[in-house]
């Protein structure tokens, strides 16, 4: 892996050269940002005086077509241009055997195949979704954005809203331990929030297999485990696994979600955070802002090392 201070030399000109294209796309963006805003106070301001559902319409039609049609288009544009000439070769450069597609993301079945959540995804979208080897390791990640349909009705009227259950890295890779059935590590929300009785619920939460109760105190203060063979579930989860989930835990500092099914580990990082993403008013030739990305991606990357997966102490 090159050294990011090279990574930065290397792509400096074409930094410079697509900061110039940056500045008069954001320059002409504004204009129609600013006509957003002059559009929206007009609005208002003819609402004082004619109280029309028409005028909302009206104001509403030409703010969002001034907005999406130039702000937002040329946002987008940009924000892919970046991620083609400039995020792509950090990959590369920090490692060549990755793959990019930064429209493609992880697929609802090996979503599914997780088990990890337990809700319908009747929303589900993703992007930069990267796979490949890592060392030894086969990985595949992505961001991920799921929602569940709701119907909520009062007698009257029915309203439908959705409602998102998991946004962040979702990633799939080669766990190289051979076994049959299915370990769910969640975080404990019960426990946190029940104490003893939030303990009860998770015996009698049905959408589950059975609870497995580990050696380690603080493990269980954190996670849950499910699993449909207790002692599979022990199997996988060593000691020293179990410490390196927590240590996960406490790197990233959100939910951390875990499965091991089909010799492969699931692991989802709760995030609302759009990784990988420039911001469109953002100088993109000060070293510290690329850096931001290049840290990214190797925050993605260490999960193998952070779990140990390169490790061959075992055969399948």
């Amino acid at each position: 892996m090159k050294p990011f201070e090279q990574i930065f030399s290397e792509l400096l000109p074409q930094l410079e050269e697509l900061e110039l294209a940056r500045q008069q796309q954001y320059k002409s963006a504004k204009k129609w940002l600013n006509i957003t805003i002059v559009i929206a106070v007009a609005t208002v301001v003819v609402l004082l005086f004619v109280r029309h559902p028409a005028v909302i319409i009206v104001g509403g039609i030409l703010a969002a077509a001034s907005y999406f049609g130039g702000y937002f288009s040329a946002a987008r544009k940009y924000k892919s241009e970046f991620k083609d000439k400039v995020f792509t070769k950090i990959l590369q450069a920090v490692n060549p055997g990755l793959a990019y597609n930064k429209s493609g993301y992880i697929s609802k079945e090996n979503f599914y195949e997780s088990k990890i959540f337990t809700e319908r995804a009747d929303r589900y979208s993703g992007e930069d979704y990267i796979s490949g080897m890592v060392d030894k390791t086969q990985i595949e990640f992505s961001e991920l954005h799921t929602q569940e349909r709701r119907v909520t009705s009062n007698g009257k009227t029915t309203t439908v809203h959705y409602v998102t259950f998991f946004k962040g890295l979702f990633m799939i890779a080669d766990f190289h331990k051979n076994f049959h059935g299915h370990t769910i590590v969640l975080p404990d929300t019960a426990e946190k929030l029940f104490g003893f009785l939030g303990k009860k619920l998770q015996n009698w939460n049905f959408t589950r297999d059975e609870v497995v109760h580990m050696e380690n105190a603080e493990f269980e203060k954190v996670f849950v485990v499910y699993s449909n063979d207790q002692v599979e579930a022990r199997y996988i989860l060593s000691t020293s696994m179990i410490e390196r989930i927590l240590d996960l835990k406490k790197k990233y500092n959100t939910n951390v979600y875990l499965s091991f099914i089909n010799s492969k580990v699931f692991v989802a990082l709760q995030n609302n955070k759009n990784l990988f993403e420039p911001a469109f008013k953002e100088s993109i030739t000060n070293s510290d802002y690329i850096r931001t990305f290049y840290n990214e991606l190797g925050a993605c990357l260490s999960i193998v090392d952070d779990l140990n997966l390169n490790t061959r102490i075992w055969s399948k």
